[in-house]
């Protein structure tokens, strides 16, 4: 857990919610679908990079999947950029939680609402998907966050992502977890069978159930 006061960078950062913020200084952004409406805000310094980071871009239904596809390629290859604004806002988390050296390639945002999250992709320096952070401002999405980081300890190697580091950044606070390989899974009413047997292996794990009000 990273401790310390985080009092004078909300008052420079009164909100990150927007996600430029969790971008180096004057790094190129794009955001996805647009400006206007951003879900996903992915680093653009190249045409192969930027690629690449939009798949964070969420979708499941075959409409869905579509949609993101022609983002994906608005976003490619004919980009509307921004560029990040000073104060780094992840640099001393990183370099306290011994990640110094990781890159944002991309932002996702969640659903709007007292629970709202970012996600933050994070990679090291050849590319490969190293770590992700969530963040969250609200009280509802800061208990959140600190509940999942008191599970994620609590479960055997193998079963999650690994817990790195929690603690305060900016007005709001964040976790930052190791990335796991593997791909999303379609959207189905009945899981499959993989899937059912990790959440039974879960089921019967020793001091892992809680009462329905602490549940996280």
């Amino acid at each position: 857990i990273l401790d310390g006061p985080h009092d004078k960078e909300a008052e420079r950062h009164p909100s990150m919610m927007d996600g430029l913020a969790f971008f180096p200084e004057d790094t190129p952004v794009v955001a996805l679908p647009n400006w206007n409406a951003p879900r996903l805000y992915v680093a653009a310094w190249n045409l192969v990079q930027r690629w690449s980071a939009s798949a964070l871009f969420p979708a499941f239904r075959r409409v869905a999947r579509f949609r993101r596809m022609l983002f994906r390629l608005q976003g490619t290859f004919i980009p509307s950029v921004r560029r990040a604004r000073a104060g780094w806002i992840l640099e001393k988390f990183l370099r306290m939680a011994g990640y110094p050296d990781l890159v944002p390639w991309a932002v996702l945002v969640g659903t709007p609402g007292p629970t709202q999250k970012l996600t933050v992709q994070l990679r090291g320096r050849e590319g490969e998907v190293v770590a992700y952070l969530k963040y969250g401002e609200t009280e509802f999405a800061k208990n959140r966050l600190a509940n999942e980081w008191k599970v994620l300890q609590g479960l055997p190697p193998g079963f999650s992502p690994r817990p790195v580091a929690f603690g305060p950044i900016g007005p709001g606070v964040g976790i930052l977890v190791s990335a796991l390989p593997g791909i999303p899974l379609a959207a189905n009413p009945v899981p499959p069978a993989m899937v059912r047997a990790y959440l039974h292996a879960i089921q019967d794990m020793p001091g892992l159930q809680v009462e329905v009000d602490e549940h996280p």
